[in-house]
């Protein structure tokens, strides 16, 4: 089992985890916190940003925490403690290269509902939609400011044609691949 000073890890990745927090969290969303992910015989120091807070459950909360500033080193034991629970350098360097080449999330085209290879227009139409309808000025909803956010990230990915076009090839990849 993987724990930090927030609780226990549902869900690592090498740019974040979810974190399971019994009790009313100790953090606000934006907030940058040291974090140690701790396994049962290891322990890895990151540093890391509240993207999110959901209520699950009766004092239960998610808690959504985007990695900042991961060296490589990091990168590659996070994939290693996610698969395995565990790191070493000579398992992690051989899955890295697995967990690189798998489509960045969120998924820009999913976000968006855009079909792939869409034009520019459309991807500028389809934010300024979704834009003004999960804006948190416009819309109180707790789920609103995060939909935001990843409505705005695979707008930047998208509107950018070298990370679009890097994207897009991945997916490709990832698709052919059973």
């Amino acid at each position: 089992m993987l724990t930090c000073s927030l609780g226990e890890i549902a869900d690592l990745s090498m740019s974040g985890m979810r974190v399971i927090h019994a009790g009313r969290p100790p953090v606000k969303v934006g907030q940058h916190l040291p974090l140690a992910v701790q396994s049962r015989q290891q322990r890895l120091s990151l540093t890391g940003r509240v993207v999110r807070i959901n209520r699950v459950g009766l004092k239960r909360y998610e808690i959504g925490v985007r990695f900042i500033g991961l060296e490589p080193g990091h990168e590659k034991a996070l994939v290693a403690l996610g698969r395995y629970g565990f790191f070493s350098r000579k398992r992690a360097d051989h899955d890295t290269a697995d967990a690189l080449s798998a489509p960045p999330t969120p998924a820009p085209y999913r976000v968006r509902d855009l079909a792939l290879g869409a034009t520019e227009g459309d991807i500028r139409a389809a934010y300024r939609t979704l834009a003004q309808k999960y804006h948190p000025d416009h819309n109180d909803a707790p789920e609103a400011a995060a939909r935001f956010q990843a409505i705005t990230e695979a707008y930047n990915i998208l509107r950018d044609p070298k990370r679009r076009a890097a994207y897009e090839q991945r997916a490709k990849v990832g698709s052919s691949t059973p």
